[in-house]
């Protein structure tokens, strides 16, 4: 039998390796149907982790964030790069003062639905 290319996440280090590979896929473009594939199938097991390991009923959009930006390892500069918002918009989506979530949360691998909370 054949050594499956993916599978469920075990481990952080493994966790963190996906979410490596995820941003590879998507730097390099979706191009062809097994880069889709690919992106899909990780985008998957990422999100299967991310529910085991995460109690998102709890938290308002703004902690989500901040969860999330601690599990891929981002600082707010990043988010800045990430969503192309300018730096002080960035510092007041953290501080509770703006609520702009489509770009972080597609960009954090979360659903918008987890996000769309008071």
């Amino acid at each position: 039998m054949n050594k499956l290319e993916y599978t469920v996440i075990e481990s952080d280090e493994q966790y963190f390796a996906y979410c490596e590979k995820l941003e590879q896929l998507v730097e390099n473009g979706l191009s062809d149907q097994n880069s889709i594939e690919h992106h899909k199938l990780v985008s998957v097991l990422i999100e299967i982790r991310d529910k085991k390991h995460a109690n998102y009923m709890e938290m308002n959009p703004v902690q989500i964030v901040n969860y999330m930006m601690e599990q891929h390892q981002l600082k707010p500069k990043d988010l800045v790069e990430i969503s192309g918002y300018g730096k002080s918009y960035v510092s007041k989506i953290l501080n509770y003062k703006k609520v702009c979530l489509n770009v972080l949360s597609a960009e954090l691998r979360v659903t918008l639905n987890w996000m769309k909370r008071p």
